[in-house]
């Protein structure tokens, strides 16, 4: 999602997922990078 996108990141890290990077001039007009977010689960065997 774009970095501007406040409202979008923070409904994603509301679900518990993680900023994890950025990939500079993802988007074009206007040019602006996108986040790059991750969500980590529990194996089978952890609690």
């Amino acid at each position: 999602m774009r970095q501007s996108n406040a409202a979008a990141i923070a409904l994603y890290e509301g679900a518990g997922y993680f900023r994890v990077g950025l990939r500079n001039g993802y988007y074009d007009d206007p040019r602006e990078a996108a986040v790059l977010m991750t969500k980590y689960y529990a194996g089978r065997d952890e609690k």
